[in-house]
């Protein structure tokens, strides 16, 4: 990784907060799901559906919801 004045960062002593990796986290999850769901609609796939578990959805949901208000809540903070 290369920071603002072009010098290499060892990224293994970044400090990330347990916001971040949450998002990273949920970010991951969606895109799977979003990934699924278009290789679902391509016609070519039609007999290679891909399975997209209701358990992980259902999860992500609370998760969205969860980061969304810590988000506003840090936003209002900053104000």
């Amino acid at each position: 990784m290369i920071d603002d004045e072009g010098n290499l960062i060892n990224e293994s002593t970044i400090k990330v907060s347990a916001y971040e990796t949450e998002y990273n986290e949920v970010i991951s999850l969606m895109s799977k799901v979003c990934s699924s769901i278009v290789w679902n609609n391509n016609p070519a796939n039609k007999d290679r559906k891909i399975k997209i578990d209701e358990d992980e959805l259902c999860e992500l949901a609370p998760r969205i919801w969860s980061l969304s208000a810590e988000y506003n809540n840090q936003s209002a903070e900053d104000k």
